[in-house]
């Protein structure tokens, strides 16, 4: 991407004030955090992502991508648009623990296990699981016990830290559509105590059930650090075809979700003012959650509010 011919290569955000004005500040916060898989997947491989599971109860009905699919569908007592295991993983007695048949990796836990392959690396920060919402009443074979793995080659796997959970007997994981109409409310989230290194695989691992031989739920959702600006150029213009170089940021821009103040080296007085992103930290596309430009002048409000 560029902004115009004259300009450093980079993702770039265009504003256009309406007349002329001399800014002398920058302010740029961070997003907090973002959902993965971006997408509402319909399949097992999308747009660079991928799906697997350790099995699956019923391959026509119960397959694993629907876990990825950010809806809240499937009517109760029914195995509609969840993610369900085959076969009895989890013994009938009262450890519940998962036998041995299963494992994602030969240092992991035993256990069933759905996979996410993303796009690029993502730092972790927290993730969130919806059991099934129905069927089962009494919440049998909801995840109990579960952790997290993070891989970068789907090979060699590590512990999320902070990312193991063991429910209470009586203390099931929330549904889904226990709250409809607010998505926020609705399953249980888990916060890890760091920020997890960067991975491209993650997989969630259940060495437990509530009261059941296999386990099943609706969703697994995954909150990652934003796409952090590292270095970027501001430009101005007077007639958004030439363009002047007012500000460089070559060093790590540390940006912050409270906001960060950039003294602007070279203000003038500009009407179009381009924010031309030239390094992040290390992802394949940014974020940004919000641009202000600060001025010393008056500025006439009735241009802008029309």
């Amino acid at each position: 991407s560029k902004l115009a011919s004259t300009t450093d290569n980079g993702e770039y955000l265009k504003i256009d004030l309406g007349s002329a004005v001399e800014t002398t500040t920058l302010n740029l916060k961070s997003v907090v955090e973002y959902k993965e898989p971006r997408i509402n997947m319909s399949d097992f491989n999308q747009c660079g992502y991928e799906v697997t599971a350790s099995s699956e109860n019923n391959a026509s009905i119960n397959m694993a991508w629907q876990v990825f699919d950010n809806l809240r569908t499937g009517s109760p007592n029914s195995y509609d648009d969840i993610w369900a295991s085959s076969g009895t993983s989890y013994d009938s007695g009262n450890s519940w623990n998962a036998n041995t048949v299963r494992q994602l990796a030969t240092n992991t836990e035993y256990g069933e296990w759905v996979k996410l392959k993303l796009p690029d690396r993502r730092k972790l920060v927290a993730y969130k699981l919806s059991r099934q919402d129905g069927y089962l009443t009494d919440y049998a074979s909801a995840p109990r016990k579960f952790r997290v793995y993070g891989s970068n080659d789907d090979s060699t796997w590590t512990e999320v830290v902070g990312s193991a959970v063991t429910r209470g007997a009586t203390d099931p994981i929330n549904s889904k559509t226990q709250n409809p109409n607010a998505d926020a409310a609705s399953g249980s989230r888990f916060d890890l105590s760091i920020v997890s290194p960067a991975y491209q695989y993650f997989a969630l691992v259940i060495e437990q059930t509530h009261n059941y031989q296999l386990t099943g739920f609706q969703e697994f959702e995954l909150f990652c650090q934003p796409s952090e600006i590292s270095e970027f150029k501001l430009y101005g213009s007077l007639n958004n075809i030439d363009w002047t170089e007012i500000h460089a940021q070559s060093t790590a821009a540390n940006i912050t979700s409270s906001g960060k103040d950039f003294t602007i080296t070279n203000p003038g007085s500009y009407q179009h003012y381009g924010l031309v992103v030239t390094k992040n930290t290390g992802y394949h596309n940014v974020s940004l959650g919000e641009m202000k430009l600060g001025v010393t002048q008056s500025v006439n409000l009735s241009e802008y509010y029309k």
